[in-house]
């Protein structure tokens, strides 16, 4: 098992729990201590002891490039751990927290899975435990051409780590041996699947042909076939005009300016002598976008 801690200077393997602790006592950085940039008003010291839920935290903590190393007690084992951690400030709030990225134990190691695995911390998280992952395709979960965003907040991973196809949650924490064995199975997730209620997607569509569907049908087949720039900036301007007192809208004007907004997106019109797009493709354009906006209702889990 390889683990690599890098720094700004040189680059340090680690290949074991006492590798680790050499590495600590050794201070291969140069920085006994670290400088912390605080933002808040609590001290970082105060922060760091609550989240580890011990005291004088700072005491044994020094700084890497892009994180913190400190060593710990584990009252569990009744003995030391290491911990490579992150702090981060909320603008929003004004607060720093801490969180834990990986922890080097007698017998294993822990690591927090990344947001995603095409992102900087995949990268750092991969370069030190050697564990890698991929992004979960979201047709795996939901099927085409719904939107995943609709139907799961949750982002899942892949790990990759021989050939046993294994799934987690992002900003999850996993445990591996240093034989990069995985500590336990059922840490593991099965992935959520979703299909296509029939009964609710056909009550959508018969809602839209009976409402805006069969008004849309109408008043597309009255645009002249040729739909250029000059068509293309005239639909710009009147749905300009809309949206200026978009709070005074009639029923019949907002469903006009959606006809507009539709007939824009879908044409191009971009030179002159143009066509407009045929009926069926202006109306498929509709379905989608009913898939889309109404995913959460129509999909239901396996």
């Amino acid at each position: 098992m390889s683990f690599i801690i890098q720094d700004t200077w040189q680059r340090q393997q680690i290949n074991s729990y006492s590798d680790m602790a050499l590495m600590y006592q050794l201070d291969m950085n140069g920085h006994s201590k670290p400088n912390f940039h605080n933002r808040d008003s609590k001290s970082m010291g105060e922060i760091a002891d609550r989240h580890f839920g011990q005291k004088g935290v700072m005491k044994s903590t020094k700084q890497l490039t892009s994180a913190y190393i400190s060593q710990l007690w584990d009252e569990e084992l009744d003995d030391y751990y290491y911990c490579l951690w992150s702090d981060s400030y909320d603008w929003h709030t004004k607060t720093t927290s801490v969180k834990r990225m990986i922890e080097y134990h007698k017998d294993y190691f822990k690591l927090r899975t990344p947001p995603s695995a095409v992102q900087q911390h995949g990268d750092w998280i991969t370069g030190k435990t050697g564990v890698a992952f991929e992004n979960v395709s979201i047709r795996k979960i939901v099927p085409a051409p719904f939107d995943y965003d609709k139907v799961v907040n949750q982002r899942y991973l892949e790990v990759v780590l021989g050939d046993t196809i294994r799934y987690c949650e992002a900003d999850q924490m996993l445990s591996f041996r240093y034989d990069k064995k995985p500590k336990t199975e059922d840490q593991f997730i099965t992935l959520p699947k979703y299909k296509v209620n029939r009964k609710k997607m056909n009550l959508i569509r018969k809602n839209f042909k009976d409402n805006e569907g069969s008004y849309f049908e109408s008043m597309y087949k009255l645009i002249p076939e040729t739909y250029d720039h000059i068509a293309r900036e005239q639909s710009r301007k009147e749905l300009k005009e809309l949206h200026k007192f978009p709070d005074t809208l009639s029923t019949e004007e907002e469903r006009y300016a959606h006809f507009l907004e539709s007939v824009i997106d879908v044409n191009q019109g971009w030179r002159s002598e143009d066509k407009k797009v045929s009926l069926e493709k202006f109306m498929a354009y509709h379905e989608k976008n009913l898939k889309k906006y109404n995913a959460s209702t129509i999909l239901e889990a396996v």
